[in-house]
């Protein structure tokens, strides 16, 4: 198949596969993906605020359940909730504190 695929320029194998039944897809680059007219269509493409307040554009999942669109947020900078889950697991301040001095978690 792929030396079959490699007889043909890139761009004839997209206008030949236009009127195959079924999926198809190419793969795309992630900056090829960001401008995917498609994508942005069936909403999957969303802005989400960084950390420093800058708003960005990222690729959502393609899997939805019930037709329900995932729900976004961005992901947590190196470190940013070890106190709090260590709270969650019963440590006090103190065992944080030693914890951190020791060198066992930032």
């Amino acid at each position: 198949m792929a030396e079959e695929l490699a007889k043909r320029p890139y761009s004839e194998w997209v206008e030949r596969f236009q009127t195959l039944e079924g999926q198809w897809a190419p793969v795309q680059t992630l900056l090829e993906a960001a401008h995917d007219h498609q994508l942005r269509a069936n909403g999957f493409v969303a802005k989400i605020t960084d950390a420093d307040g800058k708003e960005r554009e990222i690729i959502l999942n393609p899997v939805q359940f019930d037709e329900t669109p995932p729900k976004i947020d961005r992901g947590p900078l190196f470190a940013e909730h070890t106190d709090e889950i260590l709270r969650e697991l019963g440590l006090n301040e103190e065992e944080v504190i030693q914890l951190k001095v020791d060198g066992v978690v930032t």
